[in-house]
């Protein structure tokens, strides 16, 4: 997955259309921000170091994040797309202008990649790094992390310092539970304790969920592929081990694509800054 952050000055026309642009192209995880202090969400350290690509509309915003985040800044990867500041949020001039100047930038580092269909073949163990899941003590978003050789699962609450072990390294990954699968809101909790996920939305009369911003991504680019021709995967050949093989229908029905690419825009607006 690559992470793509646009910038532009106030965050309000050209970053927002960039991102709302590339957000669902398949390998590609896409953000926004503007180097003014007024901007509608301001470009801050974290967002340059969660970055692997930095496309700025205009020269005069790379310096401005060179001179302002020194460290941060040249380290990061810049690009200067050239786009100047005639155009309102969505413009159809705007997005052909993007799709020209950023495409080729994304192929050059292996965004844009293909597997199923139009999106990177998956299993659900390639995003089980994280889960993100309601504090049970104070309801905002906590992390679970899932057991190492030297440690078991752990819960960790940034808002009120709700901190819990578990004491059963086993996950139910294996007892019949596939994130972002059909199912009651009941059955969208973390491997390990169970609690709620915090990235869950009703949609089409069923419940959409996703265990982090990586999976979210993810379905969003499957959702949002025109062709989905499987392929053999390597270490699943042709059998329903894959996460996409798991997807239910009327998550992959063209007639819901709109209504599920729209709850999984809600499900972005609930990521925290890193996902």
């Amino acid at each position: 997955m690559l992470n793509v952050l646009f910038v532009c000055s106030r965050n309000q026309w050209r970053s927002p259309t960039a991102e709302a642009v590339f957000r669902n192209r398949p390998g590609v995880r896409a953000r926004s921000c503007g180097t003014s202090r007024r901007a509608r969400r301001s470009l801050g350290p974290q967002l340059l170091r969660w970055a692997d690509l930095v496309l700025v509309m205009e020269r005069e915003h790379k310096r401005r994040i060179v001179e302002t985040f020194p460290e941060d800044g040249r380290a990061a990867e810049i690009h200067v797309l050239d786009v100047p500041d005639d155009y309102g949020y969505m413009d159809p001039e705007l997005v052909a202008l993007l799709e020209s100047r950023v495409t080729p930038i994304l192929e050059d580092h292996g965004g844009m990649e293909t597997g199923y269909g139009s999106t990177p073949l998956a299993d659900l163990h390639d995003f089980a790094d994280h889960f993100l899941v309601e504090c049970p003590r104070c309801g905002s978003y906590a992390v679970v992390r899932p057991p190492t050789p030297t440690a078991r699962p752990r819960l960790v609450c940034g808002h009120c310092g709700h901190t819990a072990e578990s004491a059963d390294n086993a996950s139910i990954l294996h007892q019949g539970y596939w994130v972002g699968i059909d199912g009651p809101a009941s059955k969208a909790v973390d491997f390990y304790f169970r609690e709620p996920l915090w990235l869950r939305q009703p949609c089409c009369g069923h419940v959409l969920w996703a265990i982090n911003g990586d999976h979210l991504e993810w379905l969003a680019g499957f959702v949002s592929a025109k062709h989905r021709t499987g392929r053999r995967d390597p270490d699943t050949g042709w059998s329903n081990r894959s996460l996409a093989s798991r997807l239910p229908r009327w998550m992959t029905s063209a007639k819901n694509r709109q209504a599920v690419l729209k709850a999984l825009d809600r499900l972005r607006e609930r990521l925290p800054t890193g996902g």
